[in-house]
């Protein structure tokens, strides 16, 4: 027997009845409710199982209101803007619209609602709230590729005594994700304020200048906290401003040389509502990533920054630029186990770029793979032979054709991805496709030094794991796959 606020009574059988009527209507389908790749059914089927293995009776009621549990949920789907939701999105609305309710009929209907909106929210968290492959098959081919295991999850979210602590549990657990949270609810603090001030073009602020737009520079980095409050009227470039000018451009992955032209001052002039929904757009996209366990390893590449990071969560110790694909031949975006470090590597040329780029080049002077220090071979077999450029009538060959040609450039200066002797790149295999991150140096003066400092921190992962051997004059590591690693 389960006793309402006003004292009427209200049965497990009166419980019992209500909720296998409001199953069998099918709440999501009325609700028209689909999300993380499930239809409006398998959510209605999933709820009536969820239900029935609790006799029919409320998750979130008790002595007939919402109880301590059903309390702290709502707080969090009312904030779900502080993680970059939309609160509407987890039936807040109609959450409110039947929570002072006393009649079985409808507490049965708030404690669905609540069910639905907390699975919601929690299958946002764990998967994200796109299903990445759909917009880009080719660039998000396993982003997000892991459902929530509800039957797992049962325990935990139905009967956590403590509910905000829980649904903590559920956002991605990246260090990065706190700080883009933070930095959200700072912009949108000052979205109402009117953000920044817009600084118009000109020619290439300096320190030791004196321009009536150095003012407005003074005023919008103080907004954003790159400049102390202070002398902000002042029309001189000096070396306070010029800090402040780094520190905007470093948080912004700019070259911090402490002028302002035209990337920086590009930078400047972002809207605080652009910020705004770039940084909800990051948030989604540490949803799609692969969650870890504490401690454990692992290699990022900030393909937008043309960086690598390898270490453990909030705390890198290997640090790089990298080079990545440009507009036309994106780098794809994935999570997977890495499967070899290669030194000195050769560069393969993707058949795209060989039928696309190469052709035309070919066609014009046959001898331009000889310049470019790249070789052709028939075929893309370990025994392909070499074949010479110059003899092959180029004008007869089609993009398709380039299909049964592999050209390679061999390691060296020239190498397009590995311009050094002292280059690396990790490779991973996911499916059938080979994902290469090449990991390069702009000075040759520290080239040694950064290969010999990133290799030091591979010898950091688990034992056992990285082979070296030399191949063709070039040093491979190959980390074999463990138990652990494909989570047998």
């Amino acid at each position: 027997m389960v006793h309402s606020a006003s004292g009427i009574a209200a049965s497990d059988d009166a419980y019992q009845s209500v909720f296998i009527e409001h199953l069998q209507m099918g709440p999501a389908t009325y609700l028209n409710i689909d999300a993380h790749g499930k239809s409006a059914a398998d959510i209605d089927k999933r709820l009536t199982e969820l239900y029935h293995g609790n006799k029919l009776q409320p998750f979130w009621i008790v002595d007939g209101k919402p109880g301590r549990r059903a309390i702290e949920t709502l707080a969090v789907l009312d904030d779900a803007g502080s993680q970059g939701l939309v609160p509407n999105d987890y039936l807040v609305d109609k959450i409110h619209q039947y929570w002072n309710g006393k009649d079985t009929t409808g507490l049965v209907r708030l404690d669905i609602l609540l069910t639905l909106g907390m699975m919601r929210f929690v299958g946002d968290q764990r998967e994200g709230r796109m299903e990445p492959h759909k917009a880009d098959a080719k660039l998000f081919a396993t982003a997000r590729d892991v459902e929530v295991d509800w039957d797992a999850l049962r325990k935990t979210a139905f009967e956590a005594p403590d509910m905000k602590a829980f649904f903590e549990q559920q956002a991605p657990p990246f260090p990065q994700y706190g700080l883009l949270q933070k930095k959200l609810a700072e912009y949108r603090t000052l979205a109402p304020e009117g953000g920044w001030p817009s600084i118009p073009a000109g020619e290439t602020l300096k320190p030791g200048m004196e321009d009536r737009r150095v003012h407005m520079v003074r005023k919008r980095l103080a907004v954003t906290g790159d400049l102390a409050s202070g002398k902000l009227d002042s029309a001189v470039f000096d070396t306070t401003l010029e800090g402040a000018v780094k520190r905007f451009q470093k948080r912004h992955n700019l070259t911090p040389d402490g002028t302002v032209g035209n990337q920086t001052l590009a930078a400047m002039n972002v809207t605080v509502e652009n910020r705004i929904d770039q940084i909800v757009l990051n948030m989604e996209r540490y949803r799609w990533l692969k969650r870890r366990l504490a401690g454990e390893r692992f290699v990022a590449v900030n393909i937008a920054g043309f960086e690598a990071f390898a270490g453990t969560p909030g705390k890198f110790d290997v640090k790089m630029p990298v080079i990545v694909g440009k507009t036309y031949h994106e780098t794809p975006v994935f999570s997977d186990t890495i499967k070899y470090v290669e030194f000195n590597p050769y560069w393969n040329m993707p058949s795209s770029i060989a039928g696309n780029e190469t052709l035309p080049k070919l066609k014009k002077d046959p001898r331009y793979l000889k310049k470019n220090n790249m070789r052709i071979f028939k075929g893309w077999g370990p025994d392909a032979p070499e074949l010479d450029a110059t003899t092959i009538d180029w004008s007869k060959v089609s993009k398709k054709d380039m299909n049964r040609y592999r050209i390679r450039q061999d390691p060296g200066p020239d190498n397009a991805s590995a311009p050094s002797s002292s280059s690396f790149r990790m490779s991973t295999t996911s499916i059938c496709t080979t994902h290469r991150f090449t990991a390069c140096l702009k000075r040759s003066n520290v080239l040694s030094a950064t290969a010999a400092s990133a290799w030091a921190g591979l010898r950091k992962w688990p034992p056992g794991c990285w082979v070296g051997q030399r191949k063709g004059g070039v040093w491979h590591a190959s980390m074999r796959s463990s138990p652990a690693a494909n989570g047998k």
